[in-house]
């Protein structure tokens, strides 16, 4: 496994680990790890992240039906949407 490092701003002094970057320490911290813990890490931020896109997907689809019940855009077929569309982005 290739050891990825980051290296901290211009400095040729050497820093204690209190004061080394916090992402640096954080990849030092996984690389420790048992590789199957590390796999259970890469999996549980896998899992999480998918949860917040898919949160974020949900936030959008709910804002998107509160407008269209509010009237904020238009209903109708596909080709009346897009006309509508083609219509507002041309006026501007």
């Amino acid at each position: 496994m290739n050891k990825v490092i980051v290296k901290p701003a211009v400095s040729h002094r050497k820093r204690s680990d209190s004061k080394r970057p916090t992402f640096q320490r954080a990849i030092e911290a996984v690389e420790a790890l048992a590789p199957r813990e590390r796999e259970s890490l890469f999996d549980i931020f896998r899992r999480r992240k998918i949860e917040a896109r898919r949160e974020e997907l949900a936030a959008s689809i709910k804002r998107a039906r509160e407008e269209y019940a509010s009237g904020g855009m238009p209903g109708g077929t596909v080709d009346e949407v897009l006309k509508a569309l083609n219509h507002c982005l041309a006026s501007r």
